[in-house]
């Protein structure tokens, strides 16, 4: 199957099924599953801000994509640089003014809830859904305004058609609208090969369950 052929049938069975949060400066709605999906979770999974796995991913790797990126440093970058490492990926844009700041912050909160060891084992893939604006420079601002730790973080631009692959794989919706992008709020947990693993509302507290998994996922080899 060619790759246009791949990634059409993962968005047509993906795309649809993804919430849309909205950045316009207003606070940002957590994103919500599809009613089929919200039917299947537990009421603890849904208030601890678990998202349902989408059985149509379950299983695809996000390293399947073939198409380079480009890094905060200027350098080309495949999207599995963090092959065979626990991995926590999250899609946002850097003019973003109130969810993505919000996203970021999660991530780094399930992170500082693991142990120096722990976090050894964990990188963190970031990828911009504007890339005609989103360069390696502004990108490196976004690691010096957030004080993220360059060797364990890797914040990714590319080409439209890319980036857009790799929202379907993650199950991450956005379009521009109003002047803004409007995007879902969606924190990955991706195993050693790529595969998603959990997903978690990007807007909610989740430090307890995606630490707790991230515990499990290290102490497996």
């Amino acid at each position: 199957m060619s790759r246009i052929g791949f990634f059409l049938g993962l968005v047509l069975l993906v795309g649809c099924n993804k919430s849309v949060a909205k950045s316009d400066g207003a606070p940002a709605p957590a994103p919500s599953a599809s009613p089929a999906a919200m039917a299947q979770a537990s009421p603890s999974e849904s208030a601890v801000g678990v998202l349902p796995t989408l059985d149509v991913v379950r299983g695809v790797s996000i390293y399947a994509l073939p198409s380079p990126f480009v890094d905060q440093d200027g350098a080309s970058s495949k999207i599995d640089a963090f092959r065979g490492q626990i991995t926590l990926v999250a899609m946002f844009f850097a003019s973003c003014p109130q969810a993505c700041p919000r996203l970021i912050n999660n991530t780094k909160a399930i992170e500082a809830a693991l142990t120096p060891k722990e976090r050894e084992g964990l990188r963190v893939l970031l990828i911009t859904i504007d890339p005609e604006n989103d360069t390696p420079d502004v990108l490196r601002g976004v690691v010096k305004r957030f004080g993220l730790d360059a060797g364990r973080w890797k914040l990714l631009t590319g080409k439209d058609d890319d980036i857009r692959d790799a929202a379907a794989v993650l199950g991450v919706k956005y379009r521009e609208m109003d002047g803004t992008l409007n995007h879902s709020s969606v924190i990955t947990l991706l195993d050693r090969e790529g595969r998603i693993d959990a997903r978690y509302d990007g807007i909610a507290d989740t430090r307890a369950a995606a630490s707790a998994r991230i515990r499990e996922l290290l102490a497996k080899r």
